[in-house]
């Protein structure tokens, strides 16, 4: 009944039920969530394809050389050892450089600096704002 007077023209006011709201807002989040997370997985996905093509045309430029390895008595268990030791030496580092640099952005928050800060004390673009305080609002002062 209370709301119902608020449903004509001229009235600027609305009343909302907060949980309808709510409802529909955390709808909206987790349908972008579920895009998000697909275009993650596409890029995912073509990063791998990338990586894989990378190493089978580096394979396909080394066939000489492991054609001549071959010929000068390697077995190709040796070569195939020798190039699976290589692609896992590659992995390896480039985990740990995951792992290096992951860690020193979490570490510095990426830059922003506004953890633990309220919002407005912050600019459009997420860095903390630097400023004083009043004249007597300092800590302390009472």
């Amino acid at each position: 009944m209370l709301r119902g007077r608020y449903l004509s023209s001229e009235e600027t006011y609305q009343i909302l039920r907060p949980i309808d709201v709510i409802r529909d807002l955390t709808a909206t989040i987790f349908r972008v969530e579920g895009i998000l997370n697909g275009v993650f997985g596409l890029l995912a996905f073509a990063t791998l394809l990338l990586v894989m093509l990378v190493m089978m045309l580096s394979l396909r430029l080394r066939q000489r050389e492991m054609q001549t390895m071959f010929k000068l008595g390697c077995g190709r268990s040796m070569i195939v050892g020798l190039v699976t030791a290589e692609m896992a030496i590659i992995v390896l580092v480039s985990v740990c450089l995951t792992v290096v640099l992951n860690s020193l952005v979490l570490a510095d928050g990426g830059g922003l600096k506004f953890r633990n800060r309220p919002p407005w004390d912050r600019d459009c673009l997420g860095y903390v704002r630097h400023h004083r305080s009043p004249p007597g609002l300092e800590r302390g002062a009472a």
